[in-house]
């Protein structure tokens, strides 16, 4: 409890500090704009305290919370949108190696494929010479008879 206190101090007096910078900001670009102190003091006054006058550092923790709430929201969706990602990255990676396995298997069918077509085709073109020759033969045969 008392690390948590000793936090909340720290987170105070580290907002006070900044409130203060941004005191010492507004003042001197008042200053530049040719403002007495006394208009300086109140604009700061109005522009930086609640409704009872005093500062409200309630206010900004809660504005500060919000903020840390709202950053570790973003952060959150940004992790699993990374994690989804990568999920997402990994599901196509395999799904191209399939593709490829599929496609390296169907070339190789289809190089077989091409191969049996040209055995096949030199082997129908011999008998083709074959047949028109034993053709030929038997047509002169029949002349020879006939004539």
């Amino acid at each position: 409890m008392a690390k948590q206190n000793r936090m909340h101090i720290v987170a105070l007096q580290t907002t006070i500090g900044q409130l203060s910078s941004d005191k010492l900001a507004l003042q001197t670009a008042l200053a530049e704009l040719g403002y007495c102190h006394e208009q300086q003091t109140k604009f700061i006054t109005d522009s930086m305290s609640g409704a009872d006058g005093a500062i409200s550092q309630g206010l900004l923790l809660q504005e500060a919370k919000a903020a840390l709430a709202e950053a570790i929201e973003t952060n959150k969706r940004l992790t699993a949108d990374a994690e989804f990602q990568a999920h997402r990255h990994q599901l196509q990676a395999q799904r191209l190696a399939q593709t490829a396995r599929c496609c390296r298997e169907l070339g190789d069918k289809l190089a077989a494929a091409c191969s049996k077509t040209d055995t096949a085709h030199k082997w129908l073109c011999a008998t083709g010479l074959v047949l028109l020759t034993g053709l030929l033969g038997t047509a002169v045969h029949v002349l020879e008879v006939v004539l």
